[in-house]
């Protein structure tokens, strides 16, 4: 008396599934920048930050709330 066919699927899909999340936390480990303590986004530019800010005044000005703009 051996294993079902699902149960030897299921059995697989575990096993694959933890190689993977094993191989991840692997590169994650080694391959930290190590000339950086944390990571930090890019700075958006200039030219970005006043069209977001435009984009949020129209968008407010469409529903009807008063932006300090």
């Amino acid at each position: 008396m051996g294993l079902s066919k699902g149960l030897v699927i299921l059995i697989c899909i575990l096993i694959a599934g933890l190689a993977v999340a094993a191989a991840a936390a692997l590169y994650q480990v080694t391959n930290r920048d190590k000339s950086q303590k944390g990571y930090s986004p890019p700075e958006p530019s200039r030219e970005q930050e006043l069209y977001m800010r435009q984009v949020r005044a129209r968008n407010y000005a469409n529903l009807g709330i008063a932006s300090n703009v």
